[in-house]
């Protein structure tokens, strides 16, 4: 096992090294830069060329690419981050702030995705072709041909309505308040929850009839197994592998942050600052919040891989 985990990790690092090096030559290729509003026609303020060129010079822009790489890479083995040009505040101190409220949506969509969709696979793998796999199968197709921010939209429309619902304004931490913490993030974790339910209880019906085929169930009904041990026992074990991988995909997909949903319900996560900084040209701040994403989504997929030896113990990991 650890000899794997130190090639997996050994192989994470080109990984790693082709995103920045993608990231970084994406942002100079595409047209505009952080100083573009600051100059030409339209420009939203007006600056003579000294300012310009001694704000090109603070962010580097008056060197070589290899240059700017290696000095973003510098930072990065420091742990240091930079500055977001258009706010001037660390780029570091608004991922620690916004960061915990995605991972906390995220774990809870993920969560809720477990809690409605394997059990709703689980009832469509057993009762196939009967009415409960009818009413299943209508669950998924709705759930994934309806986009995400239409239902967070509803729900939002319903609960101000309904029940004169008002989403915080300001960022509260379940470690402050846990109960207006929950009003902030339960709300898109429900949302993106539901739409992930859907896969997962699309794969787990499909992973379930595959393992109920399998000659040891049918050996264990034949000696008088009942059917839910059969399946909590024997059947789910196995079929939660390809489920896993699904969850995990997902989980990384989240962390990203949903920009739709975090905009219906105000929620300042990490996907609203890419976006927002994508359209500010906010070179630094999208540098590293790719790279952030990055390595979260490597770091997941290593969870994934150590968690098929924990359900399958047929799975080694000594090759």
């Amino acid at each position: 096992m650890q000899r794997y985990l130190m090639r997996r990790l050994v192989l994470a690092v080109p990984t790693l090294f082709g995103i920045t090096l993608l990231i970084f030559l994406a942002m100079r290729v595409l047209p505009g830069d952080p100083l573009s509003a600051l100059q030409g026609e339209g420009a939203i303020m007006v600056m003579s060329e000294e300012d310009i060129q001694a704000a090109r010079h603070s962010l580097g822009l008056d060197r070589s690419l290899p240059e700017q790489y290696l000095s973003w890479m510098n930072d990065i083995a420091h742990l240091e981050f930079g500055h977001s040009f258009w706010r001037n505040e660390p780029i570091g101190g608004i991922i620690a702030r916004r960061g915990p409220i995605t991972a906390e949506i995220a774990l809870m969509a993920i969560i809720i995705s477990w809690l409605v969709g394997i059990p709703v696979g689980i009832v469509s793998a057993i009762w196939r072709n009967k009415w409960p796999d009818t009413v299943a199968r209508l669950f998924v197709i709705l759930f994934v041909a309806v986009p995400s921010f239409w239902i967070a939209l509803l729900i939002l429309l319903v609960m101000i309505l309904g029940f004169t619902y008002r989403p915080p304004i300001t960022i509260v931490y379940l470690w402050d308040d846990p109960w207006a913490n929950l009003q902030m993030c339960l709300g898109p974790a429900f949302v993106l929850g539901i739409t992930v339910a859907a896969l997962t209880a699309r794969m787990t019906r499909s992973a379930t009839m595959e393992v109920l085929q399998e000659d040891y169930v049918r050996t264990a009904r034949a000696k008088g197994l009942t059917e839910s041990a059969l399946v909590w026992r024997h059947v789910l074990r196995n079929a939660l592998l390809p489920v896993v991988t699904v969850s995990g995909v997902a989980l990384g997909g989240l962390l990203g942050g949903s920009v739709a949903v975090e905009r219906a319900f105000l929620v300042p996560g990490l996907g609203t600052s890419l976006v927002t900084a994508v359209g500010e040209r906010d070179w630094m701040m999208i540098q590293n919040l790719v790279l952030l994403y990055g390595v979260v989504f490597a770091a997941i997929n290593l969870l994934i891989d150590m968690t098929y030896g924990w359900l399958d113990p047929r799975i080694r990991f000594d090759n």
